[in-house]
């Protein structure tokens, strides 16, 4: 049937268009102004056509549900969570428990922590830390320390609700670290290496040991009562343990302590300090020479850029290198095998056992398993590693290798060479993991190593430590840069200089302001008492009985009737005298 309604113009009649496929739309066709018109039924919107409907998601758009939302195609249902019911509005939950929940919520059910309802009533229980008391509704502390559930090393501190692990002296906190030995708790002390920080403050040699270090003075010197300075019983300008050494090259005077200032090349008297210039040279200090920048007879020649201070040999146009460089440019480490300035002098350093001999000062750097001044020594008994610093752990025999730390035999020495892998398994079947080695590769590189099978050589100065897999440098308080290679900047201390000084200079590690020579006490407010000298006054004073000493110099402040440094009188000052300036006599 062929439908009709009245056209625009009210009087004629046109086919209604509504009537032939829903005049095109999917759900409601009108007609406007003899015009097809779309709708939607309800829960759906006209889509772009203009024709179609798309569904509305009601629980996205709209968020009707107090809780949980099903969208369905023209509509949506609500839901509740576990124990909630859904209200008569079809919208909103509400809680089946509200009567439990409220007994909580009156005081907190009588619960001194935590506060949980049941159908049965209620139930207290308590923090992490505490245990629920007799009356099941209290809290009460649990002491870590005295039940034994603390992982400290060396002494647990109780504090409400946990516990704090502290270190006996000389040793540092290490958190979230493993430990050694039976220590593997979050909690562990490491012994402090007071040495790597400034040598310790010691004058000569620093020795560490656990919890403590140890100062002590090279051959022919005595240490001081400070336990740190080291002083000399030699005359003026000698050393050695009968006395018979000149100074080394570049110092002199009493304990050979004091520093030569000859410039251009010149050398000092080891008694008296008087500088003796090379050709071309003069002055006092042999300060009188060709200008920095030039040489050449009449210094008509400028030196090769790039020399250090822009100073060269007067004669040959070489720079001048400090100790450790070599080459016309000091551009140049020392070759293996020597060290010193010009790189003169030779490393007496067991070369197999050894990883390098420091350029400047000539000091044996062992490779793990190895120690000694020399190099020369394998680790004790018990020990292993860089330093031989790691302890065997868990070994029957009380012995392990001395390079990896593993495990041997009673009957083996656990020092053979070739079984630096140890018990004979091959290399290339072990696990590939950085930082770690061992038979499989669960220890962890020893210090001063990192990378694959612990192969790469850490290079941070100044007592920094590196990371066993990045070899990154961590630094000790004191020092900075890539490899703590840089003491911090005046102004600042501490750990990576992060602290400003109170009072400018200051010591880099500590933040102390150092006392000046004559001065000592927490604010230098302190004169040097008798008998002592130098800044601090950490020095002992050499003089006569009777004598005192100047506080800064620590020279001998003479009466009238004596005479030289040491106050001799007459005849003792000749003869001391006539002594020095040739070989020392044995009866003085």
């Amino acid at each position: 049937m062929l439908c009709f309604s009245l056209g625009s113009d009210g009087r004629s009649c046109e086919p209604n268009a509504c009537t032939r496929n829903n005049g095109g739309c999917q759900h409601v066709c009108d007609l406007r102004s003899g015009r097809v018109s779309c709708s939607c039924h309800g829960g759906y919107r006209l889509g772009a056509d203009g024709t179609s409907c798309e569904d509305i998601d009601e629980c996205s758009e709209l968020s009707p549900c107090s809780q949980l939302c099903t969208n369905t195609p023209g509509s949506y249902v609500c839901h509740c969570r576990p124990h909630h019911r859904l209200s008569g509005d079809d919208r909103t939950c509400h809680s089946v428990y509200t009567v439990l929940v409220d007994k909580c919520l009156d005081g907190n059910g009588g619960c001194e922590h935590m506060c949980t309802a049941s159908e049965s009533g209620v139930q207290c229980s308590c923090h992490p830390g505490y245990r629920l008391g007799d009356d099941q509704r209290s809290c009460q502390d649990e002491d870590e320390c005295s039940g034994g559930a603390h992982r400290c090393q060396h002494q647990c501190d109780n504090i409400p609700g946990s516990y704090r692990c502290s270190c006996a002296v000389g040793y540092l906190l290490l958190d979230g670290q493993r430990c050694q030995g039976e220590f593997e708790g979050e909690q562990c002390c490491r012994d402090m290496d007071e040495c790597s920080v400034q040598n310790g403050g010691c004058e000569h040699d620093c020795s560490n040991t656990a919890g403590s270090y140890r100062c002590s003075c090279r051959e022919g010197y005595q240490l001081e009562v400070d336990q740190h300075s080291c002083s000399s019983d030699c005359p003026l300008g000698y050393t050695g343990h009968q006395c018979r050494e000149h100074c080394p090259l570049g110092t002199f005077g009493e304990g050979c302590n004091q520093l030569c200032l000859c410039q251009n090349g010149g050398t000092c008297h080891h008694v008296t300090g008087h500088c003796s210039c090379p050709p071309g040279v003069s002055g006092e200090r042999c300060e009188e020479g060709c200008p920095a920048g030039r040489f050449g007879q009449n210094c008509e020649k400028r030196c090769p850029v790039g020399c250090p201070r822009n100073r060269c040999n007067r004669y040959s146009g070489y720079c001048e290198c400090p100790p450790g460089y070599f080459g016309p440019q000091c551009a140049e480490t020392c070759p293996w095998g020597t060290f010193g300035v010009n790189c003169q002098s030779k490393c007496d350093c067991h070369r197999p056992h050894t990883i390098r001999c420091d350029a400047e000062t000539g000091q044996c750097i062992c490779r793990p398993g190895h120690s000694g001044e020399k190099c020369r020594e394998l680790c004790p008994t018990g020990t292993f590693g860089a330093g031989c610093a790691e302890r065997c752990s868990n070994c029957p025999s009380g012995k392990c290798h001395h390079t990896s730390g593993e495990c041997v035999k009673s009957t083996d020495t656990g020092n053979n060479e070739d079984n630096s892998l140890g018990n004979g398994i091959e290399q290339s079947k072990r696990p590939k993991r950085t930082g770690f080695f061992g038979r499989v590769c669960a220890s962890k590189c020893p210090e001063g190593y990192h990378g694959r099978h612990c192969a790469e050589v850490c290079l941070c100065y100044n007592g920094g430590r590196c990371d066993a897999v990045s070899g990154a440098c961590l630094c000790p308080p004191g020092y900075m840069g890539q490899l703590c290679q840089h003491v911090c900047p005046q102004g600042q201390y501490g750990q990576d200089c992060r602290s400003a000084c109170v009072r400018t200079p200051c010591d880099p590690v500590s933040g102390r302001y150092p006392c000046p020579a004559g001065r000592a006490g927490p604010g230098c407010e302190l004169s040097c008492p008798a008998g002592r000298y130098g800044p601090g006054c950490a020095r002992r004073c050499r003089c006569p009985a009777g004598v005192n000493c100047d506080p800064v110099e620590g020279h001998c402040l003479c009466g009238p009737d004596r005479l030289g440094t040491r106050c001799q009188t007459t005849n003792e000052f000749y003869v001391l005298r006539s002594a020095t300036l040739g070989e020392p006599r044995e009866d003085l």
